[in-house]
């Protein structure tokens, strides 16, 4: 088959299809534009992705009263159709994701790269394309001349249609740290040893925790995505300085000096997400720490990463695959943070993140007996070898002070019933 140019791609698509569309910086643009401006070509079909809250925001399954979306994200854009039925939630991480979309085979699987001789290299994007292209179809590679060419993978495959076009790339920054972020950035840098091969989710903690880190030596990084504050942390010496890099990643998400610095193959090398997530990958790290955000925990433990107020507003991810591989690895440790305390609603009513019992209606992210370390901006407690009791007294202690007596009765009256 021979497409020119994307509106003969959109010519093919029919009623029934099964297309994966590939996110982060992989997510092409010239396909969305395209779709934008005559959505009846997306009539009936299904697409599927790992698409970002905030990096990847097209809502498909919008184009068409017909068209669906498969995802296991729940962003805000994707909210309205999810409530009619034509986006389909799966709550799952990353691991599980992978092997879904090895198994499916796909009518078409759409991603961008850069142009690499015969194939296309999957540049800032390596996390899933290669996992959906298994037993695809048809694989549809957008060579965008903005992107790098990177240590990533390249698609070099007879089924291979390639288009080209010069497409901004997506970016991405955390925006300004609160003076809560900033300080919790300190207190987890503190538990961090030289040495350590650090895991970190993508957002504000993120940046707070790495800029925290400047004065450390020796550090590792392999994580599912990686932004902008690595550069600064590089910068400052604080990677180790080896025959390969100090970074792993399957993602790259952030500014044109970030992606210019990706192309440097001695900069990190990017891998899929069957290596970064896999646990017999992870028990290996050398004094591995998982970093990751959340939104509440109660007095037992459990986690809640994905519900705000009753509604899913994004997914588990790859969080609960990092827990497990910290939990597995022999010199492994997890650590999942929070502010102590948020602003909620129009009314900007201070709510504390350390609740007595999670929400009614929230998922539970993490379940307790798999939590290790919790840290606020007013310390950190490991709670894995504790009691449901000395649990409830360790996090009441990194609570905002404005809200300890309250939980402390709470506990009080809630443990007489347990």
């Amino acid at each position: 088959m021979t497409l020119l140019n994307i509106d003969a791609l959109l010519d093919q698509l029919k009623s029934g299809d099964d297309v994966f569309v590939a996110g982060c910086a992989g997510e092409p643009t010239l396909l969305l534009e395209a779709l934008l401006a005559r959505p009846d070509a997306a009539a009936g079909v299904r697409f599927t992705g790992v698409h970002i809250p905030g990096v990847n925001s097209f809502a498909y399954a919008d184009l068409t009263a017909t068209t669906r979306q498969r995802s296991i994200f729940l962003s805000p854009a994707l909210r309205p159709a999810f409530r009619s039925g034509r986006v389909e939630f799966l709550p799952i991480s990353y691991t599980a994701i992978t092997r879904i979309l090895e198994a499916t085979s796909f009518d078409w699987v759409i991603f961008q790269g850069a142009s690499n001789g015969a194939g296309i290299n999957l540049s800032l994007a390596a996390d899933f394309t290669q996992a959906a292209a298994a037993r695809a179809k048809r694989l549809v590679g957008i060579c965008n001349a903005n992107l790098p060419i990177t240590s990533a993978a390249s698609i070099n495959d007879p089924r291979l249609i390639r288009l080209a076009c010069q497409s901004p790339v997506v970016a991405y920054d955390a925006g300004t740290l609160s003076p809560a972020f900033l300080q919790l950035g300190q207190v987890i840098a503190a538990h961090i040893e030289n040495g350590a091969t650090l895991q970190f989710g993508l957002g504000k903690l993120q940046k707070a925790v790495l800029g925290a880190l400047h004065a450390h030596q020796n550090l590792r990084i392999h994580s599912g995505m990686i932004s902008d504050p690595l550069l600064a942390l590089e910068r400052a010496g604080a990677l180790i300085r080896s025959g390969e890099p100090a970074i792993c990643t399957g993602v790259a998400l952030g500014s044109a000096a970030l992606y210019e610095r990706a192309g440097d193959l001695a900069f990190a090398r990017f891998m899929p997400v069957s290596y970064t997530h896999s646990p017999s990958t992870l028990a290996q790290l050398a004094q591995f720490v998982s970093i990751n955000s959340i939104i509440e925990i109660d007095l037992t433990g459990q986690i809640n990463a994905e519900m705000l107020a009753g509604e899913q507003i994004s997914g588990g991810g790859g969080m609960s695959d990092f827990v497990l591989g910290a939990r597995i690895n022999a010199s492994g440790k997890a650590i999942l943070a929070t502010p102590a305390s948020a602003r909620t609603g129009q009314s900007g009513e201070i709510v504390s993140r350390i609740v007595c019992q999670l929400s009614a209606g929230s998922a539970v992210t993490i379940p307790r007996y798999e939590v290790d370390c919790v840290a606020t901006e007013f310390g950190l407690v490991q709670l894995k070898h504790l009691s449901i009791d000395e649990r409830a007294r360790a996090l009441i202690s990194i609570a905002d002070p404005v809200f300890q007596e309250s939980l402390a009765q709470q506990w009080a009256a809630l443990r007489r019933t347990l």
